[in-house]
């Protein structure tokens, strides 16, 4: 029984990557053996590694890249700890909502590796869950990339906001007001920015990095009471965004660029994380179980 559930998961996800994978071809052996391998090295099981290529072949990853992701997607599991589907859902989305996504199985790969080793580490370095930080990319992920931020940038952002308690999907609101506003100013906040002396673009026309920006708005604010100082960022930020302003300006540039240094070395952090997270009795039970 056990067996023929598996038969028939991964028989389903190899249906549904392109060119439509077929039992008794060598691609669908290569899945196959990808999904036994995780139930036989690991605390998930063999059938519940062929749901996680199923959300990866219904995110339009295809075979080769999807059996490169697995691993990669199991570490996510675990040191989230939620199940693979959940982990191949964020890191297929969290792709898409930075513009990472490549048909070079090569580039697909290390971009993958990219997002979750910087999710892990801002998990671990600030007071924020992987599934957390997720709910803040949606808003400000894709928002941030069309300004030319990277995910460390926006990482780096929604950790200082979760340090405050600002997390999840109001913490991504707020991120992709401040790309909004100072992108593309208009109005009251483009006359205040202009007043201030606040660069936002460079010469080309794009956006200036956000940190710095945020660095020369605090600069700016130095001579105002705190009343003004309010008016300033209502102008600029909208109100609802007022309260985070404030937190990343306290922050300030220097820490926020620091830390995003941090993050842009966090290679590896997945896999290191995750074997910590392994060596229990209890996984060790849950890895014989599987």
């Amino acid at each position: 029984k056990v067996g023929a559930g598996f038969e028939q998961q991964i028989t389903s996800a190899a249906a549904k990557f392109p060119g439509m994978v077929r039992r008794g071809t060598e691609v669908f052996g290569e899945l196959s053996a990808a999904a036994r391998a995780v139930g036989s090295a690991t605390e998930f099981s063999a059938s519940q590694a062929a749901a996680a290529l199923n959300f990866l072949a219904t995110a339009g990853f295809q075979a080769q890249q999807s059996i490169r992701a697995l691993p990669k997607i199991v570490d996510l599991a675990t040191s989230a700890g939620v199940g693979l589907g959940v982990a191949a859902d964020i890191a297929s989305d969290a792709l898409g909502q930075f513009n990472m996504s490549s048909k070079d199985t090569e580039v697909q790969t290390a971009n993958l590796s990219r997002i979750m080793d910087v999710m892990s580490k801002t998990a671990t370095t600030a007071n924020v869950t992987i599934e957390a930080l997720f709910e803040s990319f949606k808003d400000a992920g894709p928002v941030a990339t069309a300004a030319g931020a990277s995910i460390e940038t926006v990482s780096a952002l929604v950790a200082a906001l979760a340090n405050a308690g600002i997390k999840g999907a109001r913490a991504g609101t707020a991120i992709r007001a401040v790309f909004t506003r100072l992108q593309a100013p208009t109005g009251d906040a483009a006359k205040v920015i202009r007043r201030l002396g606040i660069e936002t673009r460079d010469a080309a026309g794009g956006m200036l990095d956000v940190v710095d920006v945020l660095g020369s708005v605090d600069k700016a604010l130095e001579k105002f009471g705190t009343a003004e100082k309010a008016q300033i960022l209502k102008a600029i930020f909208g109100e609802e965004a007022i309260a985070s302003v404030n937190v990343l300006l306290a922050t300030g540039s220097k820490e926020l660029g620091k830390y995003r240094g941090s993050l842009e070395d966090a290679a590896g952090s997945t896999k290191k994380l995750a074997t910590v997270i392994r060596d229990t009795t209890e996984k060790d039970i849950d890895g014989m179980s599987s």
